[in-house]
């Protein structure tokens, strides 16, 4: 009976097998072997036969993909998760992840997703994380061939990790690669203020940090954060990356409207500020509803500038239905969030979020015409 480890030895390959994807792998009559195949839409399975390869009904061409070799013997069972790109030529370049931890302290974590490529995105998880939690876009990146190191905070707006410390650990990881820093809201915040320590290009959107004195003083409710307790120094103090900062917004936001013009604005060189009206602080989400966020990405990492489309999406509806209600039009505030809520595709947690808010509009209504 083999051992399993030996399959780590095995060649593995994807081809194209007139017209679709094929996997292939070396051959052992002791095992079984099994294929996973994930694309734009969903994961091909192949269960488990004693046959060496597999062809899915996915066509051979230009795209991302992750494929999982499974091989088992007996009760034993392995897996080796591969990343796939092909070109628009054709060609195959395949990339294994390789997963280390970089160094781990009390209040953060950092670990390398390696997956041998030149490009390598730092990401930063948002705010009430903890250093257990998934990276931020971690399958994403990984699945589009880049390498990522994630930033883990333990529940601290990141107050643990200094900008030396960044530099210490992460920069000799990346020192020879293309580096990119992403993250959004408050991982958006992070990879502004720590490019510079490993002079990279960012990509942030809606960057606010709750904990920053200036919101804590501003903040029309009571602030759990305390402006004695926040650690990180100016955005002025530290080393400065040399690399373009991409920052997405909707300006109609106030508190990220006041951080940006604040703190950000008069502080960096190579500053891009791409609105996006009424998309709210969850930017993201509208740019990856409205399909662009993956080219914007693209583009990016790429050294292109980024094509955008300022396109209405459920998550505009909702910000104009917000600004309605503010100023106290709740019947267009209905009709604005019911077209949001009339999209079908929308998630189950923000479908009830915008339900929430369209019940507050209906009883402001109510209460009016009384």
């Amino acid at each position: 009976m083999i051992n399993l480890d030996k399959t780590k030895e095995f060649k593995r390959k994807v081809i194209n097998s007139n017209g679709f994807i094929s996997l292939e792998t070396e051959f052992e009559e002791s095992l079984e072997y099994a294929f996973y195949l994930t694309h734009s839409k969903g994961t091909e399975k192949k269960g488990y036969t004693n046959q060496a390869s597999t062809c899915f009904a996915i066509p051979f061409k230009e795209g991302s993909f992750k494929a999982i070799f499974y091989y088992k013997t007996g009760k034993n069972k392995i897996a080796h998760k591969v990343y796939v790109n092909i070109d628009s030529s054709g060609v195959v370049e395949l990339s294994e992840l390789v997963v280390s931890n970089i160094v781990e302290k009390n209040g953060y974590k950092i670990d390398f997703y390696d997956v041998g490529a030149s490009r390598t995105f730092i990401v930063f998880n948002g705010a009430g994380t903890l250093k257990t939690e998934t990276p931020f876009a971690l399958n994403y990146l990984n699945k589009n061939g880049f390498n990522v190191v994630a930033c883990l905070q333990n529940d601290n707006q990141y107050q643990e990790l200094s900008f030396e410390d960044v530099q210490h650990y992460v920069l000799p990881v990346v020192r020879d690669h293309e580096v990119f820093l992403y993250g959004s809201s408050l991982g958006g915040y992070c990879a502004i203020y720590y490019a510079g320590a490993v002079n990279g290009t960012v990509i942030a959107s809606a960057p606010r940090n709750s904990a920053h004195p200036i919101l804590v003083e501003t903040s029309e409710t009571q602030s759990k954060f305390s402006k004695t307790d926040f650690k990180h120094l100016g955005f002025d103090q530290n080393k400065k990356t040399d690399k373009n900062i991409y920052i997405f917004y909707d300006p109609y936001v106030k508190e990220d409207s006041y951080f940006i013009d604040r703190l950000i604005k008069n502080s960096f060189e190579n500053l891009n500020l791409i609105n996006f009206d009424y998309a709210g602080h969850e930017v993201l989400y509208h740019l990856n509803h409205t399909k662009q966020l993956s080219k914007i990405i693209k583009s990016i990492s790429t050294g292109s500038i980024p094509y955008i489309d300022k396109i209405e999406s459920s998550y505009t509806h909702m910000g104009r239905a917000r600004q309605a209600y503010a100023l106290k039009d709740y019947k267009r505030a209905i009709s604005l969030s019911e077209t949001a809520l009339a999209d079908k595709s929308l998630k189950p947690v923000t479908r009830e979020k915008f339900l929430r808010f369209n019940k507050t509009v209906l009883a402001a209504l109510h209460k009016s015409l009384i």
